[in-house]
């Protein structure tokens, strides 16, 4: 099969993505950037995983030595960094034996394979969104904004270089839109580039995708982000998952407490929880998730809320108002 150049900083018009050897279609971010200065590398040595459970494959191959397909054969870490061995090229894929193009790699553990071209950025920095309200823009510039918010707690490729003006250019995957952003710019006061957060994200990605019968693992992956982690802007969220409760996002934005000396815990769970503030009665406080289920404490009923202002933690609904 005949071979080419692949330079990941192109923009695509669309592209085909795959996950655990199972494809699936999305589009690229049309958006071209203003000029963007030019990466640091013209050609692909070391790259990074754009998403969870990227696909790693390895060859097949016919007595004469040539590769007949690319088989999925083990899963990439969202943001794991991999060496590139050389030029990407066209195989034909074994689980659906349609063609699509793969560049081969090297792991750190010296395992040498394939990764679906589209699955993989340029090496960079990585960074977390932490903004509610992060706006893409086609260039580093305020009035290339795009009618776009990038979801809390993607996790992107960033490339210092071409960082300016507050701006800064990515790669990304966009899980709930299943889209991929490769040329566009976001603004650097919407990222946290803290590793407790990175890697506490990456650890939750990984676990939110887990099967019912994967139990054991996804708590150990909890476990693992909130324990390696503490720092984590995330932590509060990440050991209310761990309580067990089923959390879903609040669009109450605001409301006040009701009490004096109410706890703020790190958990929704009124035993297990460690108290790690207590706000005072008329407190404004900021909620971003909610459990889905009411609990009664102390003969009082209500919804554990997840604030995130004054203080990060969960706060029981029963002192709380609008």
């Amino acid at each position: 099969m005949k071979n080419r150049r692949v330079f990941l900083y192109a923009g695509f018009a669309a592209v085909v993505l795959f996950s655990c050897g199972k494809s699936d279609t999305s589009s690229i971010s049309r958006a071209v950037s203003s000029a963007p200065p030019a990466p640091a590398e013209t050609s692909l040595s070391q790259g990074m995983a754009l998403r969870v459970n990227s696909s790693f494959c390895v060859a097949e191959k016919n007595d004469a030595e040539e590769i007949t397909s690319i088989r999925w054969n083990d899963t990439i870490v969202l943001g794991e960094r991999v060496a590139v061995l050389g030029d990407s090229a066209t195989y034909t894929y074994a689980g659906d034996k349609a063609e699509y193009e793969f560049t081969p790699i090297i792991r750190d553990g010296g395992k040498t394979g394939f990764i679906f071209s589209s699955q993989l950025a340029p090496a960079g920095n990585l960074a977390v969104v932490i903004d509610e309200r992060a706006v893409l823009y086609s260039g580093a510039r305020n009035t290339d904004a795009l009618s776009t918010i990038l979801p809390l707690k993607t996790v992107l490729v960033t490339y210092p270089e071409t960082e300016r003006d507050g701006f800064v250019q990515f790669q990304a995957y966009d899980a709930e839109r299943q889209r991929y952003y490769r040329t566009n710019f976001i603004k650097t006061q919407s990222l946290s580039f803290s590793n407790d957060d990175v890697q506490s994200v990456i650890l939750l990605h990984t676990a939110e995708v887990l099967g019912p019968n994967e139990t054991i693992r996804k708590e150990a992956l909890l476990e693992a982000a909130y324990n390696d982690y503490p720092g984590s802007a995330f932590a509060a969220e990440i050991r209310g998952l761990l309580s067990g409760k089923d959390i879903q996002p609040s669009s109450l934005g605001s409301l006040w407490v009701n009490d004096h000396d109410v706890n703020v815990r790190d958990t929704p769970d009124e035993k297990g929880g460690r108290i790690i503030s207590q706000l005072s009665l008329d407190t404004e406080v900021k909620v971003s998730e909610e459990t889905t289920e009411s609990y009664t404490v102390d003969g009082r009923t209500g919804r554990w809320y997840h604030i995130t202002a004054p203080v990060d933690g969960w706060v029981f609904g029963a002192f709380l108002g609008q």
